[in-house]
């Protein structure tokens, strides 16, 4: 699958460090605290995050120039979170791999000491972090992004949820089978084109839901279907069926979801999506080829081991 444009909201700039700082926690899904996180620029717009925990600074640094060549970007914005003598490292060395694949570093950034240093203006002043209220945090809300607390809760997101709703769903399943491929379908095609109106579905069309994106040949619908129009009310719908979906029924979802948050640039949650549905099935077709198209979006910096789910 080709890139997509990566859909922003319209007053999203990032001139300045305290406003890189103010989006990272919305496009990575989570607020860091001993991260490194690259906003790659593509053409003065956002193209994607690509981040990794603070490394030991006596290991190479896992950021290498061929690893930024594939995100295809051509600035950018690093931000390095933790203590300050770590953070200042891990940054330095990613600058150089910066600066031999040939890309502009705009914006090089340390996190710590509750504020942050601004290191291509000297990094003598400690600054005051940016309000968490900002109206660009709300615009990046407003365009469907979120940010968790911190790394664990974020990683959370996706697991399953026991209980009796899970529960109903699961016989749901199992009792839907006969239903034919064309009432399935017609099912998903009717929460598709509701475009998040009728809310999220009850045990039974979830169960009917989950089965019809299952089916063979249903991924076409489902792709056209993530129109930009649509992204923000298909990235809840799909987050419903992974955390509800039978073990044997997750990867689909999960695969879509990815899909979906690709195409509206929210980078944390394809990545998390997208390990959720190889962890399930990394075999099914509709989820290796999402998982290609995702890492030739924002390549993974470590092997994918999957969550635990």
């Amino acid at each position: 699958m080709s890139q997509p444009p990566v859909p922003a909201p319209p007053s999203l700039v990032l001139s300045t460090p305290a406003d890189t700082l103010a989006a990272i926690p919305y496009f990575i899904g989570y607020h860091p605290n001993s991260d490194l996180v690259i906003v790659g620029l593509q053409n003065s717009r956002y193209h994607a995050a690509l981040r990794c925990d603070l490394w030991p600074t006596n290991t190479p640094c896992p950021i290498t120039p061929r690893l930024l060549a594939d995100i295809r970007i051509d600035t950018a914005l690093v931000a390095s979170f933790g203590s300050r003598r770590q953070a200042a490292l891990c940054l330095a060395a990613t600058c150089q791999a910066i600066i031999d694949a040939g890309i502009l570093a705009e914006q090089l950034i340390v996190v710590c000491d509750g504020g942050y240093r601004d290191f291509l203006n000297g990094g003598h002043t400690l600054l005051p972090l940016p309000d968490a209220t900002s109206a660009l945090a709300a615009g990046l809300t407003a365009a469907g992004y979120g940010a968790f607390p911190d790394r664990a809760s974020f990683l959370r997101h996706l697991d399953p949820v026991p209980g009796a709703f899970t529960t109903a769903v699961n016989t749901a399943s199992a009792t839907q089978r006969n239903r034919t491929p064309g009432e399935l379908t017609s099912t998903l095609a009717e929460f598709l084109d509701a475009n998040g109106t009728h809310g999220l579905p009850d045990a039974e069309a979830t169960a009917a839901l989950l089965l019809a994106i299952t089916a063979p040949d249903i991924s076409p619908l489902v792709l056209d279907a993530s129109t930009p129009e649509r992204l923000t009310s298909l990235i809840p719908l799909w987050t419903h069926l992974v955390r509800h979906a039978p073990r044997r029924l997750r990867a689909v979802p999960a695969a879509f979801l990815a899909y979906t948050a690709r195409k509206a640039g929210n980078t944390g949650l394809a990545r998390l999506a997208i390990d959720h549905a190889c962890a399930a099935d990394a075999a099914h077709p509709v989820v290796a080829m999402i998982a290609s198209a995702v890492d030739g979006w924002i390549p993974s910096i470590a092997p994918r081991k999957g969550p635990r789910t």
